[in-house]
């Protein structure tokens, strides 16, 4: 069993330290880079009367284009129209706002979210979940290297309190 914990220690704290660099490289990279390559998504529902009409955004930015995708959807779910409407327009990014070539202000935009000045709140799912996972493997690296120093302080004690005993 002693072979066993001391042969455990190192790994679990190569393992405990590699998992808190990656884990926690990974959320300072999502928090410094401009926007996501993957959809922002909005949902909006409005109602006239007893009639509901949901729109679906998606947006898509890539290096100098944002793709913008519109779905309109009646109160049984189903599409109003067969084809969404979509729009391709340039942009550029500076200090986490949007503008168009022209220079107008579109939103503010980061890894998380991008709000339109004239829409709702899209949010990307993907760079939400990537956090989350960040998050917990990070926690589990901590967890990790606390049991490291627990195990590891644990036969530091033992091995005080035996060479204490034998200079009584």
């Amino acid at each position: 069993m002693a072979k066993t914990k001391n042969f455990c220690k190192k790994p679990l704290l190569l393992l405990s330290l590699c998992f808190i660099v990656a884990f926690a490289a990974a959320l300072i990279i999502m928090a410094v880079v401009p926007y996501a390559a993957t959809k922002y998504r909005a949902e909006e529902i409005t109602q006239v009367g007893s009639y509901k009409r949901t729109t679906k955004y998606e947006y898509v930015f890539k290096k100098d284009t944002i793709k913008t995708t519109i779905r309109t959807y009646d109160e049984n779910n189903e599409p109003t129209s067969d084809e969404p409407t979509t729009s391709e327009d340039e942009y550029y990014i500076e200090d986490g706002k949007v503008y168009s070539k022209g220079g107008l202000e579109v939103g503010t935009i980061d890894a998380y979210t991008f709000t339109p000045k004239l829409g709702k709140e899209a949010k990307n799912n993907f760079a939400r979940v990537y956090r989350v996972i960040s998050i917990v493997g990070l926690s589990l690296g901590g967890i990790g290297l606390v049991l490291y120093i627990v195990l590891n302080n644990k036969n530091g004690k033992a091995k005080a309190s035996k060479k204490s005993s034998k200079k009584k």
